[in-house]
C-alpha cells in the first residue's frame, strides 16, 4: 500500500508543477497581450488588477463589496469612461466589470437565501424579465438589446439585495447614510466644475459634475436632498445645521445642471413635505422661484420653452417640441401588429433614423420611458414595468403607519422618477437608478419588518392567541 502511495505521488506531483509552470506561462503571454492592447492608458492597464481584486473581495464579503460600490460609483462616471475597450464595435471597461459584480452579487444572496425576499417583490420583477428575453430575441440589434436588458437587471439586483441587507441587520436609516456618503465626491466634482468652468453639455453651460450627463447629476442631487431632508428632520439627529448648510449646497448644484423637469420633482418633495408636516415650508417654495427667475440661466431655461413650438422646415424646436415631435413619429410608424409586444429591445432608437424627420442619419432615444418600452416590448412590457412601481407603492403607502415621513418622501421620490419618465430617459441612467432602486429596496423591506414586528407584539397581546404562531407573510420575510 505504502508503494503504491509512493508510486502515486511521484506521478502527482511532476504532474502539478508542469500544471503549475504552464498557468505561470500563459499568465505571462496573456499579460503581455493585455498591455499591447491597453498601451499607456493607466486605466485600462489597472483594469486586469482591479478586477482580480473585485472577484476576491466577492469571495471574502459581498455585503462590504457592494457597499464600497455604492460609496464610489457615484464619483466614478468620468474616470471609468476612459478605461474602455473597443471591442467589436461594443465599449467595455471597469464599469462593466462593476455592473458584472452587482449582478452577481445579487444572483448570490438569491441563491444562498431564496426565502429572504417576498414573493409580492420577485414576481413582478420575474415577469419584467421574461419580457427583456422576449425583446432580445426580437431585437434589430441583439449586441445592444443585451447591454440593455443587463443594466436593467442590474437595477432589480440592487433592489433586492437591499432586502437581503436588511435581513442581515442593516436598516434604512443606515442605507440613507450610505447614499448621502457617496454625495461627497460628486459634490466636490460639481465644485471642481464650476471653479473650472467644465460643462457637460457643449452648447451651453450645464454642470454635470463628474457624470456622464447634467440630468444624471441633477437627479442623483434630487435624491440626496430628499434623502438629507428625511435625515434632518429625525429627532435624534444633531448636526442639523450642518445639513441645512449641505442641502443649500446641493440645491446650489442642482440650479447649475439646468435639468427642468428636476428642479420640479425637488419642488414637489418641498410642497408636499410643507402640506403634510411642516407649512412654514410653502413660504420658503413660494419664495424660491423669484430668487431663481433672477439667475440668468434659469430665466434662459424657462423662457425657451416658450419659443420654437411649432413645426416646419427648418425650424428649431425648443426641447420639449422636439420630443413631441420624436414621440409623434414613433407611435405613427408603428404597426398596429407590434402593439402587443413591440418591436424588440433598443428597436425605438434604431428605427429612429427611419421614422423621426430630424434624425439626419443621427440615432435617437424616446426621451420617454412610457413610448420607449412601448415601442420596444409593447402593451404585454410596459403594463409589466408599470406592475413592478405598483407592488412596490402598495408596500410604501402601507409602511405611512410606522415612518410616515419616510414613506412620504420615498412615495414621493418614485412618483417623481414616474413623471420625469415622460420627459427624460430615467431607464439610460445606470448610476442614478442603481441609488434610487437601492432606497426604495431598503425602504420597503425595513418597513415591512416592522409593520410584522408591531404584528406580531399585536398577536402576543391577545389572550388565549399563540404566541409562538407565524404567518406564511412573516414566513416569507424570514
Amino acid at each position: 500500500m505504502f508503494a503504491t502511495a509512493r508510486r502515486s505521488t511521484f506521478i502527482t506531483q511532476p504532474l502539478l508543477l508542469a500544471g503549475g509552470l504552464l498557468v505561470c506561462v500563459l499568465a505571462g503571454i496573456l499579460a503581455v497581450k493585455y498591455v499591447a492592447v491597453a498601451g499607456v492608458n493607466p486605466m485600462k492597464l489597472a483594469a486586469l488588477p482591479l478586477g482580480l481584486l473585485l472577484a476576491m473581495a466577492l469571495v471574502l464579503d459581498k455585503e462590504k463589496l457592494f457597499i464600497a460600490i455604492l460609496l464610489l460609483r457615484a464619483g466614478g462616471d468620468v474616470v471609468l469612461s476612459v478605461s474602455k475597450f473597443d471591442l467589436g464595435g461594443y465599449a467595455i471597461g471597469i464599469g462593466g466589470l462593476i455592473n458584472l459584480m452587482v449582478l452577481l452579487i445579487g444572483a448570490m444572496f438569491l441563491v444562498r437565501e431564496p426565502r429572504a425576499l417576498p414573493r409580492n417583490v420577485l414576481w413582478p420583477w420575474a415577469v419584467f424579465f421574461g419580457m427583456l428575453v422576449v425583446g432580445v430575441v426580437r431585437a434589430p440589434m441583439m449586441g445592444d438589446a443585451i447591454r440593455i436588458s443587463l443594466s436593467l437587471m442590474s437595477y432589480a439586483a440592487v433592489f433586492m439585495i437591499a432586502h437581503y441587507m436588511v435581513a442581515h441587520g442593516r436598516d434604512f436609516r443606515f442605507c440613507v447614510r450610505v447614499v448621502m456618503w457617496s454625495a461627497v465626491i460628486p459634490v466636490l466634482g460639481g465644485l471642481w466644475s464650476l471653479a473650472t468652468g467644465r460643462s457637460g453639455d457643449p452648447s451651453e453651460f450645464r454642470l454635470a459634475g463628474l457624470f456622464a450627463h447634467p440630468n444624471i447629476f441633477a437627479f442623483y442631487l434630487v435624491l440626496v436632498i430628499a434623502l438629507a431632508l428625511y435625515v434632518m428632520k429625525q429627532p435624534d439627529t444633531r448636526s442639523r445645521g450642518w445639513l441645512g448648510m449641505f442641502m443649500l449646497l446641493l440645491l446650489g448644484l442642482l440650479v447649475m445642471t439646468k435639468t427642468r423637469s428636476a428642479w420640479i420633482s425637488c419642488a414637489a418633495v418641498f410642497g408636499v413635505y410643507a402640506v403634510l408636516f411642516e407649512r412654514r415650508y410653502l413660504i420658503y417654495l413660494a419664495m424660491a422661484p423669484v430668487v431663481a427667475l433672477m439667475l440668468p440661466e434659469v430665466r434662459e431655461r424657462v423662457l425657451d420653452l416658450g419659443s420654437g413650438n411649432e413645426y416646419y422646415t427648418y425650424a428649431k424646436l425648443n426641447s420639449f417640441a422636439w420630443r413631441q415631435l420624436i414621440w409623434e413619429s414613433g407611435l405613427n410608424w408603428m404597426q398596429p401588429s407590434q402593439y402587443a409586444l413591440g418591436y424588440g429591445l433598443e428597436s425605438f432608437v434604431f428605427y429612429s433614423v427611419k421614422f423621426f424627420p430630424l434624425a439626419g442619419g443621427k440615432a435617437y432615444g424616446a426621451h420617454n420611458i412610457y413610448v420607449q418600452i412601448f415601442f420596444d416590448l409593447g402593451v404585454v412590457g410596459l403594463g409589466a414595468f408599470l406592475l413592478i412601481f405598483l407592488s412596490m407603492l402598495r408596500e410604501l403607502y402601507a409602511a405611512r403607519h410606522v415612518d410616515k415621513l419616510g414613506s412620504a418622501i420615498v412615495i414621493l421620490l418614485v412618483i417623481a422618477y414616474l413623471v420625469a419618465g415622460f420627459s427624460d430617459n430615467m431607464l439610460g441612467y445606470l448610476v442614478f437608478n442603481w441609488y434610487f432602486w437601492f432606497i426604495c429596496g431598503a425602504a420597503c423591506a425595513t418597513w415591512r419588518g416592522m409593520r410584522q414586528q408591531r404584528e406580531r407584539q399585536a398577536v402576543q397581546s391577545v389572550p388565549g392567541e399563540d404566541p409562538f404562531a407565524t404567518t406564511s407573510r412573516e414566513r416569507a420575510w424570514r
